[in-house]
């Protein structure tokens, strides 16, 4: 009996024993836990046992000038609608299509032979006028001698000065349909109005034409694309910008530089200088039309296509340049991270300007020349954590003058 309550005893001990143990286990488990999770804490509120070493560096600081790039279309200097003044029919056409044309050359032939008869008729009735004045003319001289001696009337004597008088008028109207009929005759011979090359023929030998009217038939057309045209729009700040509002040095773009590029090529491989800027800013879309002129005898360029246009506007001097991928966003926040004077992380919001180079970025407003900026272990840091400045520079080109895309 006594044994038997003994093995229960130690049976009950040993149970006992594991429980503790296992609660004593799992008590250590939960203070390491504790103690990690604090110290991730303490890291993530920017305490950490030593500052983390920062490179840091003033920024670059020159005279940038301003780039604007603007799209647009190549247009030609002189493009016309060839019409015929005339109408009948189209008997010959004196061009091959896309051929190089020069004023005064004879594109398309109109049947010419009712235009040859109206002439012939105008002439015919212009020497009937001209005989009916001549005898007009002598009925009158008589007149003249017999009214001095009284022994015509007044009235006879007005009758044939006024017969004179219409002869001399009818003589005038068929000296003017002379004149119509020898137009009408050279218009049907249909020239070419301007230089340039011509366009496909848009109506075939043996079609009526109809001519001299605002619906008149469209025969084919000439385009002048050497010298052309490069129109594009900026907008109203573009304009200031380009026009040099905040600088004396530079007053209107009329007669500057510009290059220009075709799609696909990479560099600006042309050249144009600018030769008109609209009047007005349009209310409606806030842009300004800007024209360049640029030769093209290789005819590489076509009326039509788009191109790209770089502009230089106005200097900007000492202005503020960064490298662009220093440059943080959070929403519509642009930022640098600098070190204050107590060496401690700050964000200092900027606002930016254009690329220069295609990696320095122009800096308009919230730096200043001695900021220390922070250009490397920038995923590493936060606001109010302490860091160790190293001094160091940033990369950039030297120069007097930079270019700046805006």
């Amino acid at each position: 009996m006594n044994s038997m309550l003994e093995r229960e005893t130690s049976k009950i001990m040993r149970q006992n024993y594991r429980y503790n143990a296992t609660w004593l286990l799992y008590g250590f488990l939960g203070l390491a836990i504790a103690l990690v999770s604090s110290g991730k804490r303490s890291n993530e509120n920017g305490v950490t046992s030593q500052p983390i070493p920062v490179e840091v560096s003033i920024p670059i600081q020159k005279d940038v000038q301003i780039q604007k790039r603007f799209t647009g279309r190549f247009k030609a200097v002189n493009q016309v609608d060839v019409r015929a003044r005339v109408s009948g029919y189209l008997t010959a056409i004196k061009f091959k299509e896309g051929d190089d044309v020069k004023k005064g050359d004879v594109l398309f032939i109109i049947d010419q032979r009712i235009f040859q008869i109206a002439l012939d008729e105008a002439l015919a009735n212009l020497a009937r006028q001209k005989s009916i004045f001549e005898q007009s003319q002598n009925n009158f001289a008589r007149v003249q001698d017999l009214i001095e001696s009284g022994a015509i009337s007044i009235e006879d004597f007005d009758s044939r000065k006024q017969q004179l008088e219409s002869s001399r008028a009818g003589i005038a109207s068929a000296e003017a349909q002379v004149a119509k009929a020898r137009l009408d005759l050279e218009f049907s011979v249909v020239r070419a109005p301007i230089s340039g090359r011509v366009g496909r023929e848009m109506v075939n030998v043996g079609n009526l034409i109809s001519g001299g009217s605002p619906n008149a038939t469209l025969l084919t057309t000439i385009v002048k694309a050497d010298p052309i045209h490069f129109y594009f729009t900026g907008s109203e700040s573009d304009f200031l910008s380009i026009n040099g509002s905040n600088n004396s040095e530079k007053k209107g773009v009329l007669g500057d530089t510009l290059k220009l590029k075709l799609q696909g090529q990479q560099g600006y491989m042309l050249s144009g200088i600018m030769d008109y800027q609209g009047n007005t800013i349009d209310e409606s879309t806030g842009t300004i039309e800007l024209r360049a002129l640029l030769k093209n005898e290789a005819r590489t360029i076509e009326p039509g296509m788009f191109g790209e246009a770089l502009l230089l506007g106005s200097r900007l001097p000492g202005a503020f340049l960064v490298p662009d991928d220093l440059i943080s966003t959070n929403q519509n926040i642009r930022y640098l991270y600098k070190v204050n004077t107590e060496n401690m992380v700050e964000i200092a919001p900027v606002e930016l300007g254009g690329l220069y180079d295609g990696n320095l970025r122009l800096i308009q407003k919230g730096l200043e020349p001695h900021d220390k900026i922070i250009i490397n272990n920038i995923q590493k840091i936060r606001p109010g954590m302490p860091v160790t400045p190293i001094e160091s520079s940033m990369t950039g080109e030297s120069g007097k003058t930079q270019n700046t895309e805006q």
